[in-house]
């Protein structure tokens, strides 16, 4: 049951970062100075690399166990996210 709430939980933070990545990326490109037709281009980025990686890290986990490879990249998720 903790396993099912912490996947859950690390499921809502990475969808809750990624919305929030379009909400801010207007005031970005104006400091930036980059046009919002441009700035716009890094969600395309970012969701091509997660439709590429995947399917590739669905069988690292599947071969690893979800737990144990979620942990990890929580943390570091966090880490990076508190440093950005």
């Amino acid at each position: 049951m903790i396993q099912s709430i912490a996947l859950f939980l690390i499921a809502f933070l990475v969808g809750a970062d990624e919305l929030l990545l379009g909400s801010i990326l207007e005031p970005i490109g104006d400091d930036l100075g980059v046009p919002p037709s441009q700035v716009t281009l890094f969600i395309t980025a970012y969701s091509l690399a997660i439709a590429f990686c995947a399917p590739y890290l669905g069988r690292w986990s599947d071969r690893v166990g979800r737990f144990r490879l979620m942990l990890p990249a929580c943390f570091v998720f966090g880490i990076s996210s508190i440093l950005t």
